[in-house]
């Protein structure tokens, strides 16, 4: 081999190869876009079907991207949702919690607590509505 070979093998051994790496960003802008259109009210398994991967994958990309598995980030996305439409509208509490397809009340007060430290009324009061 010439020294000019031997040049170009040496560039070509520092070339970063991230395999996969721009379909897998991709497929977690498909995921995200996916939670994002259903306010973080979709499944894993619904997932997997839309997108035709195994749900296991899918929460491993999602953990890659956001350092949450797909439940806790689609609760975030969820969240993120119900306190903009506390903030935003005069929906009441209970028609907050069925646009979001919350069909248990008590459950959606326990979660929003949980992510919030307060009630969905104490957090729409601490913005001053009623």
């Amino acid at each position: 081999a010439s020294p000019k070979d031997n040049a170009v093998d040496a560039k070509m051994d520092n070339i970063p190869i991230n395999i996969g790496m721009e379909n897998e960003a991709r497929l977690f802008d498909k995921i995200s876009g996916l939670i994002a259109a259903e306010n973080g009210r979709i499944t894993r398994s619904e997932l997997s079907a839309h997108l035709q991967y195994d749900d296991s994958y899918l929460n491993k990309i999602v953990k890659k991207y956001s350092d949450l598995n797909l439940f806790g980030y689609s609760s975030v996305i969820c969240m993120k949702e119900t306190k903009r439409l506390l903030w935003e509208t005069a929906l009441s509490i209970a028609k907050v919690a069925g646009k979001l397809k919350f069909t248990n009340h008590t459950h959606f007060y326990k979660f929003f607590e949980k992510h919030f430290s307060m009630t969905p009324k104490q957090y729409r009061r601490s913005l001053g509505k009623k």
